[in-house]
């Protein structure tokens, strides 16, 4: 007989994850389009992407993926492509098969935004790859 426990324990471990990426996307989910109108992209990526991908795009403890070795695969336009609907872009790019899931990005980011966003990750992008050189 299992013991109960042991149940919550495995419970637990499989519902953390989860109540992590709801409890980091709370503070997105109640902003509003004026919200990012003059947000530079960097504070956007803080806003929105920081918690599972990191402040430089490295992934924090196996959440969101890592950006090293990816800006081969990306230009500004198909990053805000797959942006606007993560899970359709991916079926379409084999480099993307064994990714972990990404929510869409917050539909409240206006275009402009959601261009310096793409900017500042493709930064992040070079950066890391330029410190792999």
């Amino acid at each position: 007989m299992v013991s109960v426990r042991w149940k919550s324990r495995v419970r637990g471990a499989v519902l953390a994850p989860g109540v992590a990426l709801t409890l980091a996307l709370i503070p997105a989910a109640c902003d509003g389009p004026s919200t990012y109108e003059d947000m530079p992209g960097e504070q956007i990526y803080s806003r929105l992407c920081l918690q599972c991908h990191g402040e430089q795009g490295r992934a924090l403890h196996g959440r969101g993926g890592s950006y090293l070795g990816k800006r081969k695969y990306w230009t500004r336009e198909t990053l805000l492509e797959y942006l606007q609907d993560p899970q359709a872009y991916k079926r379409k790019a084999p480099h993307l098969s064994a990714a972990k899931y990404m929510p869409p990005l917050n539909r409240h980011v206006p275009a402009e935004a959601r261009g310096r966003l793409a900017d500042h990750v493709l930064g992040l992008m070079d950066a890391l790859d330029s410190d792999r050189r």
